[in-house]
């Protein structure tokens, strides 16, 4: 009997101790007691090593101000070669205590003296239990292809989804890559999965660096005759110069660079109909929000410091998503002039600027988009 009784002893103080940890695991996400889950988004940094101050500065005071439950690096990180950058630009977020994940974007490969093997082993050194991305499957085109499931906040089921896909890099001599065929089937598999296993579709968000090509669907108007189009795609689709400045909420500042194929990711989204937005980057001085068939593609401008790209436009985005209504999502960009300072990697010193200053600048740039 006293045996017994240290067994259930034993076994009771491990539970009680086992239990917090688990709760606590920077690997298992959740909506929070407030029943909100929030996603801080970075892309474009290119960073270098040394690390520059101002980037710095910037990643840990947008962390400080938004207070994520994630942070996603929407690709092209960094653009240097060895490990030491790793540590200097994960530090906002690990020194936070902030669970990161990313994909890879076309500069990450380009620039780097490391396989892309290596440059996940360099994040999972510095992040530990804190980096969540993973390699979903080995075989699969590209490479970091992963979700991340969100628990409802008792941890009864999953709640919300985040699909990360790698994008690639360049097709030869055609341009940019896109997601491929195979990773368009591993997505409608695990969302069927996710279906099955909790009882319903699991609403979602997908992020990657190098938009789709249905941007010109949604934002610009087709060329009436192809001969005079600015932008032809492998199928024949043609698209003029004219963009229809009221098919989306933001600014567009310059040409996107999609992908001129298309393996039908888009249309996989629209037939599961459980993808609410496809967040992606690449286009740094873009930052807009379009839908196109039910699907937002939420463009998000350059974060980085060393990416072309200005004060006004350089920030991070933040996505809300509430678990009462998890198909329906918030967000806005915090930009580096909300924090009220402009840096530039030239001047190491802060420059205070009334921020109001730079509200006005951006609305003054929307209202002549509009208008020409």
């Amino acid at each position: 009997m006293k045996r017994i009784l240290c067994f259930c002893l034993t076994a009771f103080l491990l539970c009680a101790f086992c239990v917090p940890a688990f709760a606590g695991d920077a690997r298992t996400l959740s909506f929070g007691r407030d029943g909100r889950f929030t996603i801080l988004v970075a892309t474009d940094i290119h960073e270098e090593y040394p690390m520059s101050e101002a980037e710095s500065v910037f990643l840990r005071e947008a962390v400080a101000a938004v207070q994520p439950d994630l942070v996603v690096l929407d690709g092209d990180n960094m653009v240097c070669e060895g490990t030491e950058i790793y540590d200097q630009l994960l530090e906002p977020f690990v020194s936070a205590g902030v669970p990161f994940t990313y994909v890879f974007g076309n500069h990450d490969r380009e620039c780097s003296d490391l396989t892309r093997e290596e440059q996940m082993a360099q994040y999972s050194r510095v992040g530990g239990d804190l980096c969540l991305a993973s390699d979903a499957v080995p075989e699969m085109s590209g490479f970091g292809t992963h979700n991340l499931p969100v628990l409802s906040s008792d941890g009864s089921r999953v709640a919300f989804n985040l699909w990360l896909f790698d994008s690639g890099d360049y097709v030869p001599d055609k341009g940019y890559d896109r997601v491929h065929a195979d990773q368009i089937e591993w997505y409608r598999e695990n969302s069927i999965r996710l279906e099955q296993e909790n009882g319903g579709k699991v609403p979602s968000i997908a992020f990657q660096h190098i938009i789709a090509k249905q941007v010109f669907d949604a934002v610009y108007k087709p060329a009436k005759n192809a001969d005079k189009a600015f932008r032809t795609f492998d199928d024949g689709t043609a698209f003029s110069r004219w963009v229809n400045r009221r098919a989306y909420d933001g600014y567009l500042r310059e040409t996107p660079c999609p992908s001129y194929f298309d393996d039908g990711q888009w249309a996989a989204f629209c037939a599961r109909g459980d993808v609410l937005g496809c967040v992606t980057g690449h286009d740094h001085v873009n930052n807009f929000v379009a839908k196109y068939d039910g699907v937002d593609i939420i463009q998000t401008s350059s974060a980085g410091h060393r990416a072309y790209g200005d004060v006004l436009s350089r920030g991070v985005r933040v996505i809300t998503v509430d678990e009462n209504d998890p198909w329906q999502y918030e967000t806005h960009t915090v930009y580096e002039s909300d924090l009220g300072m402009h840096r530039t990697s030239q001047l190491p010193s802060v420059t205070h600027i009334p921020r109001f200053i730079y509200a006005f600048l951006r609305w003054v740039t929307r209202v002549v988009e509009l208008l020409f």
